[in-house]
Formats: C-alpha cells, structure tokens, sequence
C-alpha cells in the first residue's frame, strides 16, 4: 500500500512570520528530497509503536523523534509529521497530486483535499489536541526568535555568547592582519560583516531548540496536570476523608505518573546519546557545514560548543521533570504505605476484639455445661435439692468455671504479647 505523510512544514525562505503550509509526501519522494534514508524516517512513522525516542544526526538533516514531537530539520526547512494517512486517503492524495501538481510533495492549503477525500472515503484523517498544541508552541518559538536577517534575541541569546565571542576575537585579529596587509581599515567592514551574521542563529539550530522546547513544555504540562489532583487525594487521606476513594484514584494517578516517568527519562536518554558524539553535535550545525564545504574546508567535530549547550539545556529541563515526578511518586507511596499501616492497625485490633469475644464465649459455654448437667431429668445426690445453699454453690461453681475457661486463653495471649 502507499504511504504517504502529511506534514507541516516551515520554510527557511518564508521568515519567522509565515504561515506554516500542510503538505503530503510519499515516503520515496521525502527520503529523495531530505536525502535522509528510509530506515531513519521510521522514526518519524507514528504506525510504528513502541518507539524508543531518538535524535538522529545525518549529512543533510536531523531526524528528532521525542513524542508527541516527530520532526525533520534540514537547513531550509523544518517538517513536522503529523501522521501516516490511511490507505484510501492516501490513494486518493496520490491520484490528486498526479492530477493537479504533478507530483509529491503536495500542498494542501486549509485541509480541503483532506476533507473532500474523507467525506467521499468514508474515513476520517484525526489530529490529536497535543499536536495542534505542538504547531502552535513550535511556530511561536519560531517567530519570537527569527534566524537569517532578524536579530538574535531570547533563549538562544545565551547559547550563541560565547560562540559570538570566540568569533569576535577572531574577527578583531582579522582585522588587524587586514589593515597590516592594505595599510587601511578596508579590514574592518568585512569582520564587522562576518561578526553581525556570526551573530544570527542558524535555522537548522532555531528549528532543533523549538521542537525540543515544545516536547519539554509538553512533559511540563502533563505533570502539572497531576500534580494538583495527587495533593488534593492526598490530604483526603490524611485528613480521612473517602480513604478507600482516594487509595482508588492514587493508584491511577501512580501508574500515569509512572508512565510519565518512563518517558522523560527516555527522552533524556536521547538527549544523553547525542551528547556523547561530538561528531553528532558537530553534525547538526548544517549551515555551517555547507558553508565550510563550498569555501573547500572541513567541519570541525569539535566545534560544537553551540550544540551542546543547546542540549544541556533541555536536557537539564527533562531532568528536573523526571526528578519532580519521582518526588511526587515517592510521595504518593509514602502515604499509601502508611494508610496500609493504619488499615494493618485497625484490621490487628479487630482481630483482638474478636478473639476476645470467642473467649468470652468459651467461659459462658463452661458455666453453660455445669448449668445443663443440673437441668437434665436425672436424680440429683442425696440432700441437696433440700440444702438452702445448694443453688449459690452451683452459681458459684458456674461462674467460676466461666471465668477459669475465659482467664487462661487470656493469660497466655498476654504471655506471649498478642
């Protein structure tokens, strides 16, 4: 069957202000245009589950998959996978993309096609809530920090200090060999120029901070989300109210918190993966290297200082989650061990009360005995149905039996400390 993607994409060319476009490609058609290989864009195919996340460093793009983010990141172009259609939307997107441009990739602007073809298909093509949240958060990132011609501000600002000022240095030795050799500052203009376009962030590395600012706020998000309801279960146990309620839905929330758990860490283990490659970081300054290649040089793979700190940064974010969530969880089985210590408590004190009661009862069934051998239809000895104290002798007899029966259980139990 065909498979083809629909995607939403951002353009170098377009600037930080554009509209992003929806576009379909086939997954030939989108390893021939990235240049990225077939098995890497599995990475990005959300049919495929069990997924472990992954940041992929190739010649000419970036393959970021931290869920709910599946992004590709070349130097012009920044491509959010939304999805694989269905096969007879795909079919139907082939056959109009043969008919009205010619070919893959096709732009859909406003999701008509999408629409006419699931209305006439009978199949829907779905978008989840957290994925239009995901655009929204990647575009805003995108415009309030620009690249090319718009002036670097924002978070990046921190990343790019002292790389800008590696350069500066560079460029004020320049310009001093340069007015050594001409005798003029003609120098000058030339390392002002490379120091103000030093200065700009490189689109590839925009692109990478927003889909991994957009992945973090989503974890972010989803802990803020629990975090009220866990406390407010948790002090209705403190405080006894609906405990048996409460034990229900903390465990629910333990279980979301756990698979939460699981998945920032394995995001952070993505990140950590990068970060141990310096041939990776260095890899992902594309620009960069497609300037270095057309002036005849090499990439550094030690020139990844912008990078790495880029990765710190976000993966220092992932781990504050991860060490928040822990903290809650620990939080959660604290008080759920110490509600089954009280429960363990009451249960031990109810088993007391009841052994108690069996030996009272024991007692009663002993006086019970000496009382029934009286009543019973037999002749009784010689003078005692005619001795006035007979009836307080067996009363005493009785009760003392009782109390015989029901003190040595009683003593022993004491004995032992139960």
């Amino acid at each position: 069957p065909p498979i083809v993607y629909r995607v939403t994409q951002f353009d170098r060319a377009d600037g930080p202000g554009a509209e992003p476009s929806s576009r379909f490609f086939s997954k030939p058609e989108l390893a021939r245009l990235s240049k990225v290989h077939t098995r890497d864009l599995r990475n990005l195919d959300s049919s495929f589950r069990n997924q472990l996340p992954a940041v992929l460093a190739r010649r000419h793009a970036v393959v970021v998959h931290i869920p709910p983010v599946r992004a590709l990141i070349t130097a012009d172009a920044l491509q959010i996978f939304e999805g694989r259609l269905p096969r007879e939307l795909a079919e139907g997107v082939l056959r109009a993309a043969k008919r009205k441009a010619g070919g893959l990739p096709y732009a859909d602007p406003g999701d008509g096609l999408a629409r006419e073809l699931a209305a006439s298909k009978g199949s829907a093509h779905k978008r989840s809530k957290s994925l239009d949240v995901l655009k929204t958060r990647v575009r805003t990132f995108l415009q309030e920090h620009g690249w090319g011609e718009t002036p670097l501000d924002g978070g990046l600002q921190v990343l790019y200090e002292c790389h800008t000022a590696d350069i500066g240095g560079s460029s004020g030795a320049l310009q001093a060999e340069g007015a050594d050799a001409t005798g003029d500052g003609g120098g000058s203009a030339t390392s002002a120029t490379d120091v103000t376009l030093a200065q700009l962030p490189a689109f590839e590395l925009v692109a990478l901070e927003a889909v991994l600012s957009a992945a973090a706020l989503h974890y972010q998000d989803k802990f803020r989300k629990l975090n009220p309801e866990v406390h407010m279960q948790l002090a209705n146990l403190d405080s006894k109210r609906d405990v048996f309620g409460s034990m229900q839905r903390l465990l629910l929330s333990r279980k979301e918190l756990s698979s939460l758990e699981l998945q920032v860490r394995e995001a952070r283990n993505a990140l950590a993966e990068v970060m141990k490659s310096d041939e990776d970081m260095a890899g992902m300054q594309l620009s960069m290297r497609d300037n270095l290649e057309a002036q005849g040089k090499q990439l550094d793979d030690d020139d990844h200082q912008v990078v790495e700190e880029l990765l710190e940064e976000y993966y220092r974010q992932l781990e504050d989650v991860l060490n928040e969530v822990k903290s809650l969880r620990g939080s959660i089985k604290m008080h759920q061990e110490t509600a089954a210590a009280n429960v363990d408590l009451n249960r031990n004190e109810l088993i007391r009360v009841n052994i108690y009661m069996s030996q009272l009862t024991l007692g009663a069934a002993c006086a019970s005995v000496v009382v029934g051998a009286l009543g019973m239809n037999c002749p009784l000895p010689i003078g005692l149905d005619s001795d006035p104290a007979a009836f307080s002798t067996m009363l005493y007899v009785a009760c003392g039996a009782a109390a015989f029966s029901a003190a040595v259980p009683m003593a022993w139990m004491r004995r032992l400390k139960l």
